[in-house]
């Protein structure tokens, strides 16, 4: 069974946090495309639990500009094997850092002991992410510092990053770029 819970956090709206008996399992942004990983399963009811505690005082904590301890959330995301390991490199991502698609996939190419990883199944294992925000894939970004690809759209993830402190800028082709973001090197 999965208990949830909604919380205002402040910029980012209501937030719906779900949880399993081994912790955090689903957060859902509000206006975020639905019915995506666990935590919208139908067996969701709304209770309580330590780990919805420690979610909602990290997002209250977040949102009030602070930087709460990315380990201070009992996380149970379900994935795969390939999909956890990305969301832990993921995960080990800094307040107001920004990386790459392809710095992640050398960084999991690494723990699971490969010369290399495509950047597209990272890439994909991201867009699979259930918890949103906690583990931070909106400061993943294209290895020229373009925004692409998030649940919340790329609007949200430009204020995500524009709350952390990057400078985003327009560029050329009408895409909002993290200004000075690291390349693919």
């Amino acid at each position: 069974m999965t208990v949830t819970t909604r919380i205002e956090a402040g910029f980012l709206g209501e937030v719906t946090l779900a949880a399993g008996a081994d912790g955090l399992v689903a957060v859902r942004l509000e206006g975020e495309k639905l019915g995506r990983g666990p935590g919208s399963a139908p067996d969701e009811v709304p209770g309580a639990s330590s780990a919805l505690d420690a979610a909602a005082e990290w997002f209250a904590s977040y949102a009030a500009g602070g930087r709460p301890d990315p380990g201070a959330v009992p996380l149970a995301p379900v994935g795969t094997v390939f999909q956890s390991t990305v969301w832990e490199v993921v995960r080990s991502i800094g307040y107001g850092e920004v990386v790459s698609y392809g710095r992640v996939a050398r960084e999991v190419a690494a723990r699971v002991g490969r010369p290399a990883m495509s950047a597209r199944a990272v890439g994909a294992a991201i867009g699979r992410n259930p918890l949103p925000v906690i583990v931070p894939c909106h400061r993943v970004v294209a290895a020229d510092g373009a925004l692409t690809g998030y649940s919340g759209g790329l609007d949200r993830k430009a204020s995500l990053l524009a709350f952390e402190g990057a400078v985003l800028a327009e560029d050329s082709r009408g895409r909002v770029r993290v200004e000075a973001a690291e390349s693919d090197r």
